[in-house]
């Protein structure tokens, strides 16, 4: 399922602690796991580091991509691309950012010892395997022309959308002057991660505490001009906080995503007077992920996702304001296969596969479910009882949203790929988990 979120923001724009000073306070209710730009953890913790640390290209709210460290790229045979630097670019400790760092950033994040998934999301460079961990001693597809050009060398040929959509937009580059003596098996527990002291971003980090808030400060030295906000501040809270801290003026908006308006508070949020309020079309999207190794049998999964009352859901936790889907891609998305249909509620159809599968009802299911999101919960509730109904035993357990990521994370395995969750230590397991 999926749903329409509500971005706030006040009148006139972002508020101020002092006369000279500009600073914008954003709602979250999701915490970033770390800082980490060299792997996917978590939706907070990909877009935050995408503040402090460039990717090559990034998508626009009009759908296309600008650039970002890169000014440009160009192919002529969709299979070597070229990627042009800015040359103004450079590290908050005045160091430029060049070829070189594009390159080891490239090799570290694709080093078999660095325990990163987001070499998944690249592995269509040349020289890496199906995981995107490098071959070789480095990966052969993608070298230094000269300071400002780098090139990449692809496995096949792919349009320049999948280039930039894949590379382009995940590579975050890092300095190589600070991250070269790390040990790539150490490196994103490291003091250099953890600091991220120098960045190349349009903001700098000046305080992390995981649960609390990020505190960003403009980068006055940033290539593409000094931003416009002095202070950049993400305090996390619960759903229902976002509410009355927009109220109260102490957070100026909400981060659609991550720090939804909860639907039961849609109007409330409506009347506020001191708000713009900019609705969207359905973006945020509910999964439930089932872990395939002990539910082998198709016929268990197809019961589970059949017994589910996915309309009731949108009708009365979400008012309306979702859409059922069957793929995680929105009726409007340009490339839907229309021919999938929705999913279908029968619970009667959903105990007939049950018992066909023969699985053994009496066993505990254990139903992992972020917290912070308080719609988000209240969904995993119905979904427990649509689960009850069916015959199975469901057992809610809440875990903030970097656990719920470290319980389902393995070597190899994207953390928005719902194929295989396994936690030995709880061998029948589901997992809702927004991506």
């Amino acid at each position: 399922m999926r749903r329409k979120y509500s971005n706030c923001k006040p009148i006139g724009g972002g508020t101020s602690s002092a006369a000279s000073k500009k600073t914008i306070n954003v709602g979250l209710t999701n915490t970033p796991a770390n800082l980490d730009p060299l792997d996917f953890v978590d939706n907070a913790t990909t877009w935050i580091t995408q503040i402090l640390y460039l990717p090559l290209m990034d998508l626009d709210e009009d759908g296309t991509y600008k650039p970002q460290l890169a000014d440009s790229v160009e192919t002529t045979d969709n299979k070597v691309y070229t990627v042009h630097l800015n040359e103004d670019a450079k590290w908050t400790d005045g160091q430029p950012v060049t070829a070189d760092d594009v390159v080891f950033t490239t090799n570290l994040v694709c080093n078999p010892k660095t325990n990163s998934n987001l070499s998944s999301y690249i592995n269509l460079i040349d020289g890496t395997d199906k995981t995107g961990k490098s071959t070789g001693d480095t990966v052969s597809g993608v070298k230094r022309i000269d300071d400002h050009t780098v090139q990449f060398t692809l496995k096949s040929k792919a349009g320049m959308d999948v280039f930039k959509d894949s590379v382009c937009k995940n590579i975050k580059t890092v300095p190589q002057h600070v991250f070269k003596d790390v040990d790539p098996a150490t490196v994103l527990t490291s003091k250099q991660v953890q600091d991220a002291a120098v960045t190349d971003g349009a903001f700098q980090l000046v305080s992390f505490q995981k649960s609390q808030y990020v505190q960003l400060a403009a980068n006055k030295d940033y290539f593409r001009g000094t931003p416009k906000v002095d202070e950049l501040n993400f305090k996390i809270m619960q759903g229902s906080n976002i509410t009355a801290e927009l109220q109260s003026g102490e957070i100026d908006m909400n981060w659609p995503g991550i720090g939804n308006v909860p639907v039961e508070d849609y109007d409330k949020v409506k009347a506020m007077d001191n708000l713009t309020i900019i609705p969207g079309v359905p973006w945020t999207i509910q999964y439930l992920f089932i872990n395939n190794k002990t539910f082998t049998d198709k016929k268990v999964r197809q019961a589970i996702s059949m017994a589910i009352d996915r309309k009731s859901i949108n009708d009365n936790l979400c008012k309306g304001e979702g859409e059922l889907i069957q793929l995680p891609f929105a009726s409007d998305y340009k490339f839907l296969n229309q021919d999938v249909s929705t999913p279908v509620f029968d619970l009667a159809k959903a105990k007939q596969l049950l018992a066909e599968s023969g699985f053994d009802t009496g066993k505990t299911i254990r139903f992992n479910v972020p917290t912070g999101n308080t719609t988000r919960e209240s969904v995993a509730n119905v979904v427990q009882s649509n689960l009850t109904a069916l015959g199975l035993n469901v057992q809610i357990q809440k875990y903030d949203f970097p656990t719920i990521m470290s319980k389902a994370a393995q070597p190899g395995l994207r953390p928005d790929d719902c194929r295989q969750l396994h936690d030995p230590d709880q061998p029948h397991q589901l997992a809702a988990v927004p991506v």
